[in-house]
């Protein structure tokens, strides 16, 4: 059975003159749920009409004879029968290929008919029609134009839409010989685009909406959409007569012309940050009319009534994606800041797309956007965290696309010299204020174009920012902020769901402390649609956090729930900050998720009910359970409840700046896998588990109990935070703060003493025998996190510090399930006894050897640092030009190692390198340059390239047929957990791989898109695979096809050899007209795809 994508057939009517249509628009941008407004004025041509650029390179009329079918080369017509919500919209038609249903008229147009038949067979509609859709996949970006006439019996509706390509599995696309829309990326998430949506129930109206996925629990984008709407007046209608619907597109934005007049412009801005943005990817378009559903009930007379199609054009802007951006720098001259520049684009007319990340080499992406549509040539970036690499990408954007990349690095400075910072609460970047990553808890919504009044508000936000907001209760703790430093907090809010005070009554606190008490938006302004903000000083805790929380209202009015829509901190002086006053809690034993929980029966400490959190949900189990040697585990009933989905704990009343130690529990009580739930915890800004797998770390219905030393703050507060990191939700069953233990001798006179490149530690010992050692480390202010643990001795040198930087350290003494009280602060400059002052000589030895036709390995002898120094990374650059000079322009990694591999290259291109050494004082000359050709893409037999999937680059030293380059070229999927097992290599023979390229592999749904071939020419594609995981045939089922064609259908490596047994399949493949091989990997009937290497001769 198909996936349900709602069929968007929408009914309509269109005016017989274009003419007369332009005299009787009505043009309207709205949120589905809002009010329309109107524009006065309507402009009769294109926008850059005297600049136009379009080229048309698909499309054209239906030509033909009358009464003969439609080009099946250029369009699939998705055939079924429907005898339930087959389109998953309610409507009843099902769809046929026949003449009488779908057939050109002679005149140049299409027809889609639907008929009635008032007597159908046995499971049988009694309304046919057709759907069809393009086999051309269109885009990213450019301009359609369809020429459209609408139906116009009662409960009739048509639609001119699209979705992403994505929908589409790979091999069963709209173009194959068996094209399907079963598999692919699901409804929304695969992106919907509804140009032209029209009913006969309000046949004057046409509504164009934007769909995609949500990453939080609202539905309303998914379903609702993002839509501009016209509407015409008068007598007209959309059914008696041809009209042009057209979009132009560019990254992150749409813009809509009922015949050639502007009617609406929507983009990312005016969406939640939790609404995902699907159209940056190519779309397959469909013309469809159904009958029922929204379109209301049919009555049976009518029919036939016709949908006609003149044409569906599909142009692009000729010019093409506009010139790169140059001179791109970035300063960070604050902790929390930065400011990029650079020289425009040469192409005009553009507008910028900003991309950052902590991670280098991440590709542009919606998960990484900082800003977009930006049209000045700097950016300062607010709310970063200090002491941290930021990877950054520039491109220019028009309906081209984006250009080229150009990216820059840097890292913020040392904690205590932070700015403030202006939050979108529950949007995207608009203007001054960043899409906000500091929230958990709470919905994002959007209130499309709503006019707002900021009369009362001296520097109001962006209108774009009151049109999002963040609903429900959540919790932003902000950190990266200079400790105990003066901010004034500005909350701005507006009402846009009521119409009336008393309608709505929230509560909002700062540092725990209450300031808003069951605050009312509209009595405060007087109107809906109204802006206000309210203003409050307060100081940053010792660890530079300040945390802010709407939650629930205490009243009896109807709704309780808090919404706001930006937040300012706003560095500042003044007296009496707000802020709970701290208490002497010892102890705090919560059951996440439940109820009161006794120890009568065994567990470490009684449990009080749930409090103290901030988002999240909840669940209960009746799965016992298990404790049985698990050190401190709680009553067996705290494992049966839990709080899930990202959330924030702020325990309170506790003992400003005590030693607690946190403990908190877990149970894996839903999953039975390894790899199905991964997540963070945050303590006081500080992450203290990365990539937490239950299942993996002790199995399901067990408990494990995870504990960490924390300082409550000036406030009385320790903040914990639960984030997802790549697979379901993060839980947690239950959570204590409990006073570091008296008993135990907490160490003391701890020193740190600078020494080179390390800092040396030494500590007096505990006065209590058998303990151990847990040494903490911040760098430059941050609060310390843990660095090492399990230390026998009282001695201990910090050898992974940068010269220059400021370390603070202090020590727990460790016995059973018990901590210490923190030793004292020690503190120390690395490189301090004497500080670096020379850069380093120039790295030698360099050497430059393609191993594939798009990979070339470099290595480079290590500098030794001078006096005093420490050599901090090797800076590699790389251009096609001869005697380039190095510049951020043609920087393409920094790595601490002295080899690295350069992927993802042209074939048969020469690439030149150079190599320099930085060190606290600065970079070196760069290194002698060196040069190597990648491999030709078109040698018969020759190794083009050997990917290690999911693995790091694996020499052939020891074995196998060819070294193979670390992972690249592929998308989706993620690294399947590596082995040590030894693996049988005896199938694949003189094919085998290395066996650590078998001991790794890429996991689930994904597709590796090889370039850089000679279109048209034939490769010889080698897979290799190994299961090392399952134990038994059927147990991991999948597909795999190359460039649409399924190559392996329910493919089973153990079926075919066994447990931890290499496998290599061989196929023939052609590569496409872009000198590409796409190869793709989607679920069988068991489990997920399993790939560890591929090779292409």
């Amino acid at each position: 059975m198909n996936q349900q994508i709602p069929n968007r057939y929408r009914t309509g009517r269109a005016n017989a003159a274009i003419s007369q249509a332009q005299n009787d628009l009505v043009i309207s941008d709205h949120r589905v749920r809002n009010a329309f407004f109107l524009l006065a004025a309507i402009c009769l041509f294109w926008p850059h009409a005297l600049h136009a650029q379009w080229t048309q390179v698909w499309g054209g009329p239906f030509t033909g004879s009358a009464n003969t079918t439609y080009n099946h080369s250029e369009w699939w017509n998705n055939v079924e029968d429907n005898t339930g919500n087959q389109w998953g919209d309610g409507t009843i038609q099902s769809t046929s290929d026949s003449l009488q249903n779908v057939y050109l008229d002679g005149n140049g147009n299409l027809v889609i008919a639907m008929t009635y038949n008032a007597s159908p067979g046995a499971g049988q509609s009694a309304y046919t029609s057709a759907r069809l859709t393009s086999t051309y996949a269109a885009g990213p970006y450019g301009r359609v134009d369809a020429r459209i006439q609408n139906p116009s019996a009662t409960g009739m509706g048509a639609a001119f839409w699209a979705l992403g390509a994505n929908a589409y599995p790979a091999g069963t696309g709209p173009g194959s010989a068996n094209p399907s829309n079963n598999g692919g990326v699901p409804w929304p998430w695969c992106g919907e685009l509804d140009m032209m949506e029209i009913q006969s129930v309000t046949s004057q109206h046409n509504g164009s909406t934007v769909h995609g996925g949500e990453t939080d629990s609202q539905t309303s984008y998914e379903y609702g959409g993002l839509s501009a709407t016209v509407n015409l007046t008068g007598s007209a209608t959309f059914d008696n007569g041809f009209h042009i619907f057209s979009t132009q597109w560019e990254p992150y934005q749409l813009e809509y012309f009922l015949d050639g007049t502007a009617y609406g412009t929507v983009n990312l801005a005016d969406l939640g940050a939790t609404d995902q943005w699907e159209m940056n990817q190519p779309i397959n378009f469909i013309l469809s009319s159904g009958v029922g559903g929204n379109g209301g009930t049919p009555t049976g007379t009518g029919f036939p009534s016709n949908m006609l199609v003149n044409y569906v054009n599909y142009s692009t802007w000729s010019a093409g994606p506009p010139s790169p951006v140059s001179a791109l720098t970035a300063t960070a001259t604050y902790s929390n800041a930065v400011t990029l520049s650079w020289d425009a684009s040469p192409t005009t007319g553009v507008t910028y797309d900003i991309y950052g990340s902590t991670t280098p080499n991440t590709p542009p992406g919606i998960g990484t956007l900082v800003a977009q549509q930006v049209t000045g040539t700097s950016y300062t970036q607010t709310g970063l965290q200090p002491n941290t690499p930021y990877y950054y990408t520039v491109v220019s954007a028009n309906y081209g696309g984006e250009s080229t990349a150009t990216n820059v690095s840097v890292t913020t400075p040392a904690p205590g010299n932070s700015t403030g910072m202006q939050l979108s609460a529950g949007g995207y970047a608009v203007g001054t204020y960043m899409n906000s990553g500091f929230v958990l808890g709470g919905n994002s919504n959007y209130h499309y174009h709503v006019a707002i009044n900021t009369a009362q508000v001296t520097n109001p936000a962006p209108q774009q920012g009151y049109d999002s907001e963040r609903w429900g209760p959540a919790a932003w703790t902000i950190t990266g902020l200079n400790p105990k430093a003066g901010y004034n907090v500005r909350l701005h809010f507006v009402e846009n769901a009521h119409t009336a005070a008393g309608q709505r009554n929230f509560n909002v606190s700062i540092n725990s402390d209450t300031v808003l008490n069951n605050f009312d938006i509209f009595s405060a302004a007087g109107a809906a649609s109204t802006a206000v903000a309210e203003e409050f000083y307060t100081q940053a805790d010792e660890n530079g956090i300040i945390e802010i929380q709407t939650n629930l209202g205490t009243s009896t009015v109807a709704d309780l729930n808090p919404t706001i829509n930006a937040i300012e901190i706003i560095p500042a002086t003044g007296s009496d900050p707000v802020g709970a006053a701290p208490g002497t809690a010892t102890a705090l034993s919560i059951n996440s998720g439940g109820g009161a929980a006794s120890n009568s029966g065994g567990g470490d400490n009684s449990f009080i009910a749930d409090e103290d959190f901030n988002g999240g949900d909840t669940s209960t189990t009746t799965n016992v359970v298990s404790t049985a040697g698990v050190a401190n585990a709680a009553p067996e009933a705290v494992y049966q409840s839990q709080r899930y989905v990202p959330f924030t704990y702020i325990l309170t009343g506790l003992t400003a700046d005590a030693t607690y130690t946190v403990r908190m529990h877990f149970a894996e009580t839903y999953w039975t896998a390894a790899g199905q739930r991964l997540f963070n915890v945050v303590i006081n800004g500080n992450q203290v588990i990365t990539k937490l797998d239950l299942f993996a770390t002790v199995g399901a219905n067990k408990a494990l109990v995870e504990q960490f030393p924390a300082n409550a703050d000036m406030y009385g507060q320790i903040i914990v935070q639960l984030v997802y990191d790549g697979a379901d939700q993060p839980e947690i069953n239950g959570i204590e703060a409990l006073l570091a233990s008296s008993a135990i001798g907490t160490p003391g006179n701890l020193t740190a003493t600078p020494s080179g490149g390390s800092i040396a530690l030494s500590w007096s010992a505990s006065s209590t025998s058998g303990v151990t050692y847990s040494v903490y480390r911040g760098a430059s202010g941050t609060a310390p996190a843990l660095l090492t643990s399990g230390l026998s001795t009282t001695t201990y040198t910090d050898s992974t510090v940068t010269n220059g930087t400021t370390y603070v350290y202090y020590v727990v003494a460790v016995k059973g399930s018990g901590l210490s009280s923190q030793s004292n602060w020690a503190t120390a400059t690395a490189g301090a006894s004497g500080s670096c002052g020379a850069v380093p000589s120039a790295p030698g030895g360099l050497t430059a050897a393609a191993s594939s036709a798009s990979a070339i390995a470099l290595s480079w002898s290590g500098v030794t640092a001078p006096a005093n120094c420490t050599i901090s990374s090797y800076k590699v650059y790389s251009s096609t030009t001869s005697g380039f000079t190095p510049s951020s322009g043609n920087l393409i990694t920094s790595t601490t190692a002295t080899s690295y591999t350069n992927s993802g290259l042209s074939a048969g291109t020469t690439y030149y390198y150079k190599v320099e050494a930085a060190d606290g004082d600065g970079s070196s000359l760069p290194s002698a340059q060196a040069s190597a050709t990648t491999h030709a893409g078109s040698s018969s037999g020759a190794e083009i390239v050997a990917i290690a999937a999911g693995a790091p680059a694996e020499s052939n030293a020891t074995g196998g047929d060819y070294p193979f380059v670390a992972d690249e070229d592929f998308s989706g999927g993620g690294d399947n957990s590596a082995t040590t097992a030894t693996i049988n290599l005896t199938e694949p023979g003189p094919n085998a791989a290395p066996m650590a390229v078998y001991q790794h592999g890429r996991a689930g749904v994904f597709t590796y898109t090889i370039p850089g071939l000679t279109a048209g020419t034939q490769y010889t594609v080698l897979l290799h695979f190994a299961e090392t995981y399952w134990t038994a045939a059927g147990d991991r089922v999948f597909n795999v096809s190359i460039n649409g064609t399924t190559v392996l259908s329910n493919f089973d490596i153990y079926a075919n050899v066994g447990a931890n047994a290499a496998l290599v399949e061989a196929f023939t493949a052609t590569a496409n007209s872009s000198g590409d091989l796409v190869i793709a990997f989607t679920r069988g009937t068991s489990d997920q795809p399993l790939l560890s290497g591929l090779e292409i001769r």
